[in-house]
């Protein structure tokens, strides 16, 4: 215990009306933690709260030398001031301004040495004149954590000094009427334990509030409520929607309905962090607001939808990827089955492979008749081959690029009004883009694949939570689109597709039923070729012109032109590294 309360500095002030005792428990109030106080916290132990009237006095433990500062109750950041931290060249610790008898009053805590050891001891000080000990002859105990009572007639304190329940209990003074301060008395009831009871603190009379390690509760330290009923201090209740399984100590009402309390527990900036409370009522109505503000800095998109006709020759073998199909190959299908649509006397042949069916059942959703589409008995484990149909079917490919304006947007994430929220999160697609508990908040988010020419807004979502539950919200930016046609400048891809080659028989009909139905009394076949396959395709023409059943059709190699290469790079940059020696344009004449 003597660690714990040597790394904390502990001091309170409590001069505040309240609910009384009888309205308190009729409406079943409860203290809620309402968010961290970010201005207050800092990567150091911040600890020991205190209000005078309208300033919240606080310490901060840095290098083990405690600090002293004030903020404004509204907790603004630029109110924060530093404070002395010594009185009569004694080093404050717990300190306490409050005002009795309309005499303003400071109580501190400060190491005195004694013959075996220092120990922390409780001073005064009366409209700042000389400091002088609550106790005439110190006692070699720890004393600190000094409270007030709202009256001034009874200062609580906490020590471990002899005739106490445990390490350290709640003790008091008392002042009489000539000024003086007698005692120390134990505080007698159900609040002090065989444990440790540390940073006691009055808004009434009859309600105190303390942490203790010695009640069994969630935690380390928890923070417990007790008030006096019939001539005795009752039971001690945990405050059980504050507290966690970690030390929360330090608990002070700020005003009417908020309260501030420590707590190490994670998500702060350093150890020990300054949490908000709240008074929820069971009445209280629950606001269907949601409190975050998420504020798009750009209000609009401007999208640019170019089309680029006869753009890119046509694939006629798919490469599945991770079970599924790549999005130049799904526009492909889509296009084909488009074309299939319009020209109903048109067939086509797809080889087998796992993903065949799913082919040919997305073929039919877009458009193409079952009875144009048939599977052959070729089988391919790495790749789906395509054929049948005229040269018309496999006409080259136009493509769609997508500018928006701007490319990343920036979004503004705020608080409807002061600390109301403690975690919130930033969606697009069920996938999360930001998330903390830290508000305002800026993000930079780049949009540009995240849009497609279907989008006529861009949405997000945004979840919080504060004291008071969950809430969810939609952000929309509207989307303005301007849409472009070109023709591509690439005229000798009208003849032009993109097929597979391979020195068997099945693929060399595959290609043949193409060649065939575009050209039926014979022609001449060209295959462009590069350093990559050129020793392939030379096998393959070869091998095509010595058979007899291809009669009538010569074929030829030439070697690609920059022009065509760069219009098949595209397609080919999309299909396994491993494939694309196989991958070969052709042109039928």
């Amino acid at each position: 215990m003597n660690t714990y309360i040597n790394l904390i500095i502990y001091f309170f002030l409590s001069s505040f009306t309240f609910y009384t005792t009888e309205n308190i428990f009729s409406i079943e109030p409860k203290w809620v933690v309402y968010s961290p106080v970010y201005t207050m916290n800092s990567p150091y132990d911040d600890y020991a709260p205190s209000v005078f009237k309208n300033v919240v006095t606080f310490s901060r433990n840095k290098n083990s030398t405690p600090s002293f500062f004030t903020i404004f109750k509204d907790f603004t950041d630029n109110s924060i001031q530093s404070i002395k931290s010594e009185i009569d060249d004694k080093v404050i610790s717990y300190l306490v301004n409050t005002e009795i008898n309309s005499s303003s009053y400071k109580f501190f805590a400060t190491p005195i040495q004694f013959p075996e050891r220092s120990f922390l001891q409780i001073y005064y000080t009366k409209h700042n004149q000389k400091a002088t000990p609550l106790e005439s002859e110190p006692h070699p105990s720890f004393n600190s954590h000094p409270c007030p009572s709202p009256d001034g007639k009874h200062l609580y304190f906490v020590s471990d000094r002899p005739g106490g329940m445990g390490g350290t209990d709640i003790w008091f003074y008392t002042l009489q009427d000539n000024l003086t301060w007698t005692g120390p008395e134990h505080l007698e009831g159900d609040m002090n334990s065989p444990g440790d009871e540390i940073t006691p603190f009055m808004n009434n009379e009859d309600t105190l509030y303390f942490s203790s390690n010695g009640h069994g509760g969630k935690g380390k330290f928890d923070i417990y409520m007790t008030y006096f009923e019939n001539g005795e201090w009752q039971a001690p209740i945990p405050l059980s929607e504050i507290n966690s399984e970690y030390d929360d100590t330090d608990f002070i009402i700020s005003d009417s309905n908020t309260a501030l309390f420590c707590s190490d527990r994670p998500g702060g900036k350093g150890n020990l962090d300054f949490y908000k409370a709240r008074l929820l009522y069971s009445n209280d109505p629950t606001p269907q607001k949601n409190p975050l503000i998420v504020k798009p800095l750009d209000n609009q998109i401007f999208q640019t939808i170019e089309t680029t006709e006869n753009a890119v020759p046509f694939r006629t073998v798919l490469f599945p990827v991770q079970e599924g199909l790549n999005s130049d190959d799904l526009h492909m299908i889509k296009t084909l089955a488009l074309r299939l649509s319009k020209n109903s006397n048109d067939t086509i042949f797809i080889s087998q492979h796992p993903l065949t069916e799913s082919v040919k059942e997305l073929l039919i959703s877009k458009g193409a008749s079952p009875f144009q589409i048939f599977v052959t008995e070729d089988y391919y484990d790495n790749r789906i081959d395509i054929s049948g149909g005229n040269s018309s079917l496999f006409a080259p490919l136009s493509t769609i690029s997508i500018v928006n304006q701007p490319s990343a947007i920036q979004l503004l994430i705020q608080k409807d009004d002061n600390d109301t929220i403690s975690q919130w999160e930033l969606r697009f697609n069920d996938s999360t883009i930001c998330e903390g508990s830290q508000l305002p908040f800026t993000k930079t988010l780049n949009i540009q694949n995240l849009i497609n020419e279907k989008d006529t807004s861009f949405t997000l979502t945004s979840l919080c939570s504060n004291y008071l539950g969950t809430f969810s919200g939609i952000i929309q930016i509207p989307i303005q689109k301007n849409y472009k046609t070109t023709m591509s400048l690439n005229s000798n891809l009208n003849n032009v597709i993109l097929t597979y080659i391979a020195i068997d028989q099945s693929q060399q009909e595959s290609m043949f039923r193409i060649i065939k139905n575009t050209k039926p009394k014979g022609g001449n076949i060209t295959l462009y070729t590069s350093l990559n396959n050129e020793a392939l395709a030379k096998k393959f023409i070869d091998s095509f012109n010595r058979n007899t059943k291809y009669k009538g059709y010569t074929m030829i190699s030439k070697p690609i032109h920059s022009s065509l290469n760069q219009a098949c790079l595209e397609s080919l940059l999309l299909i396994p590294k491993e494939q694309q020696e196989f991958i070969i344009p052709i042109s039928i004449e």
